[in-house]
């Protein structure tokens, strides 16, 4: 059941008789969106407009958009959080910080909370002419973490890596229904100068380097020049630039999975073919000459059929 409200958050009713209902999920950004259709002859179907609310179990939308057709209409729901959007910072600066410092700063006046975690990372962030939300963006990036929005608590969810390794895996004569492959090595490099504020560099904790090397996929040298006058502290420059040469080490490839959702489907399959965002899978497709292991960036899940749930798996977010 779908809770709809008005504008002011008055509940109106439990809407039932909707079809293709599905959830969007991105890891990128914690961000989720929800669509449905209703069938325009139902009772309710004049009270859903723009700028209504939906609630599930679990978050809470904003209506935003339309699309009439000739029995149904399609609404598409964008995760709400208006609170943060609305609070814009002139200038923003947080310095040296933990990330659940930087956030309570950046959330300060919203009503949200940061959920409790152990991560001990300090990082600086600054930014201008941002509203709250783009400023909590800024700080997912800068401290290379995964959040989730928990719009019902008003709460953010700090995870230094969301999900987990389960054994899952999709194959062609299972829970793989079709795959698509995309990959590229346009941002390809094996070294990385750094360099952070007033010419700040690490080589005297670095066997005198400064530069990072990774040839996990090729021993060709290619470099890239990285300046960030955020960082003031060497260890902190040092850390995040093998962390973000991990990533562009390697060429950066996708895949977008048709999934059979055996985990949703079938009893016996749950503890064994159950996935999340965020989760590690095995890929094998003898069709397509692939046997790779990948993280969950995207999901599409429809909970009414979930046949036609897809995935999308990268190794990089």
């Amino acid at each position: 059941m779908l809770k709809l409200k008005d504008k002011n958050k008055k509940i109106i009713t439990g809407l039932t008789n909707y079809k293709d209902l599905c959830i969007e999920s991105n890891l990128s950004t914690g961000d989720k969106k929800l669509s449905f259709s209703l069938y325009k002859k139902d009772k309710f179907y004049g009270f859903i407009e723009e700028e209504c609310y939906i609630e599930t179990k679990t978050q809470e939308y904003v209506i935003k958009a339309r699309d009439v057709g000739v029995n149904y209409t399609r609404f598409d729901c964008a995760l709400n959080l208006e609170e943060l959007e609305a609070n814009v910072f002139d200038r923003f600066e947080s310095v040296e910080q933990s990330i659940t410092s930087s956030l309570n700063l950046a959330i300060v006046g919203t009503g949200w909370t940061v959920k409790d975690n152990t991560l001990k990372k300090k990082r600086t962030v600054r930014c201008t002419n941002k509203n709250a939300l783009e400023i909590v963006q800024e700080i997912k990036k800068t401290y290379r973490v995964d959040i989730v929005f928990n719009t019902l608590k008003k709460q953010i969810e700090i995870y230094e890596h969301l999900g987990e390794d389960k054994g899952t895996y999709f194959i062609d004569s299972l829970n793989l229904i079709a795959l698509q492959i995309q990959s590229d090595s346009y941002k390809f490099a094996t070294r990385i100068i750094a360099e952070g504020k007033n010419g700040l560099t690490f080589e005297d904790i670095n066997n005198g380097k400064n530069y990072v090397e990774n040839y996990q996929y090729s021993k060709k040298v290619k470099t890239l020049y990285w300046k960030d006058e955020r960082y003031t502290i060497k260890e902190s420059l040092l850390e995040d630039a093998r962390a973000k040469l991990e990533e562009i080490s390697k060429p950066f490839i996708s895949y977008n999975a048709s999934i059979l959702n055996l985990a949703e489907l079938n009893p016996k399959y749950k503890n064994i073919l159950d996935y999340q965002l965020g989760d590690t899978i095995t890929l094998l497709s003898k069709n397509n000459k692939v046997k790779d292991k990948q993280r969950i960036v995207k999901t599409l899940e429809y909970p009414q059929d979930h046949s036609r749930d897809t995935v999308e798996l990268a190794n990089a977010v």
